[in-house]
């Protein structure tokens, strides 16, 4: 057997040191997994609040479009108006009366009636009346609140110059709408879509 002699104090530093850089570097694995863990759980329980604050939101959103899309006297405009009993013009007139204010009132900013068929037949932007949806953003939300009742898309361009409470928006500025169908006697008139500024 071989004497470490005078080299013995030389490997024990060694292997303390060789020891020492071990457990440390387990600890910072472990102190780096932990925080990963605990950075982890909050940003994932700021994502679950912020999701929650947004499906709340959206349910408000939905519900005042579907309130105002169900009030008598918008379906008695809007069935007058496919019916050719009013012009778009005395359409608009009574809509701005009447809606406008209602919907100012609870954050939207413009409205649109749109046939099944996907034109527009009476705006808050008189520029836009008789035109076609062309978004295909626009098309899907109008779509999908043709079929399923009510439908609110995400923030998309418009198309068109429109009109937003005191000002004019060139096409491309976001805007996000929320559509309802408007239903007579079970008929399906059109869908009413109020937009506001995301």
């Amino acid at each position: 057997m071989m004497k470490l002699g005078k080299y013995a104090p030389l490997l024990f530093a060694i292997g303390i040191s060789i020891l020492l850089i071990a457990v440390c570097s387990i600890s910072v694995r472990s102190l780096y997994a932990h925080d990963r863990e605990n950075v982890t759980h909050h940003i994932l329980t700021r994502l679950q609040a912020t999701t929650g604050l947004l499906e709340l939101w959206q349910h408000e959103y939905l519900m005042g479009v579907h309130a105002i899309a169900e009030d008598d006297e918008l379906i008695e405009v809007v069935d007058n108006l496919v019916n050719g009993k009013i012009s778009a013009e005395a359409a608009g007139i009574k809509m701005d009366q009447w809606l406008r204010p209602i919907y100012l009132g609870r954050g939207y900013e413009g409205h649109s009636i749109i046939t099944p068929e996907l034109l527009i037949i009476l705006s808050s932007s008189p520029s836009v009346t008789g035109k076609p949806v062309i978004s295909a953003i626009s098309r899907e939300v109008i779509t999908k609140a043709l079929r399923e009742g009510s439908a609110m898309g995400r923030p998309t361009e418009t198309a068109y110059q429109v009109r937003m409470l005191d000002r004019i928006i060139d096409p491309g500025t976001l805007i996000q709408l929320g559509c309802a169908h408007i239903s007579k006697d079970k008929e399906l008139l059109g869908v009413l879509c109020l937009r506001q500024n995301p």
